[in-house]
């Protein structure tokens, strides 16, 4: 298991998609909850561990997909969404099913996923976002 830091100082997170507390003597896997809004796996840092830009919070929630992405891909470019590729399964948080990308480049990824899904390759791009070019390293 590969552990990395996040932006958050104490905390950590796997080559697993997990994330870890280092709070006091102990590391301490944490136990997310999935948000009803957009089904991601979230946990909650704690304000002596947040940026000074978060000053006077007590806590923050934040996106284990984020965290990961973060920690394995680097900083997140502007304009960029933590995207959930190959699988689209918001529970995988694993380095290897993340990725940055744009909001156009996961809704034509979400697209093509759902038409293969139905049997429907290849109707997506063309009917639905006209002029997008399609990229078969990203498999979409």
């Amino acid at each position: 298991m590969i552990l990395k830091p996040t932006p958050y100082p104490h905390y950590l997170v796997s080559d697993e998609g997990d994330v870890y507390s280092t709070h006091g003597d102990k590391v301490r896997k944490l136990k997310p909850w999935v948000s009803p809004k957009t089904g991601h796996l979230r946990v909650r840092v704690f304000e002596k561990y947040l940026p000074p830009r978060h000053a006077g919070r007590r806590y923050k929630d934040v996106g284990v997909h984020v965290l990961v992405c973060t920690a394995f891909h680097g900083p997140r470019p502007d304009g960029a969404l933590a995207c959930h590729w190959p699988d689209r399964n918001p529970a995988d948080n694993r380095p290897s099913n993340l990725c940055w990308g744009t909001h156009q480049e996961n809704t034509v990824h979400r697209l093509a996923h759902e038409a293969q899904d139905r049997g429907q390759e290849g109707l997506f791009d063309e009917r639905l976002l006209p002029g997008y070019q399609t990229d078969p390293e990203l498999g979409f």
